[in-house]
């Protein structure tokens, strides 16, 4: 999943760095769509937050949680 997340954030990296207008919130939805389906209640979830309540770091952590959950 982390990593999943890291190269969804370097790919928007890479899109800044070549001055391409890509915002944090298309990156949030980008990283929300490509999830697997077992991750549906998670982005229902973070969906209905405000994308200003829901930063990258804070996705990737509570994505981080819900997969060491399913893991036990």
């Amino acid at each position: 999943m982390l990593v999943h997340i890291n190269t969804v954030k370097a790919l928007a990296d890479q899109l800044h760095s070549i001055e391409v207008n890509i915002t944090d919130e298309d990156v949030y939805m980008v990283l929300l769509m490509s999830l697997h389906p077992s991750f549906d209640n998670l982005v229902t979830s973070l969906e209905s937050m405000s994308t200003k309540d829901t930063p990258l770091i804070h996705c990737s952590k509570v994505a981080s949680q819900n997969v060491q959950k399913k893991r036990m």
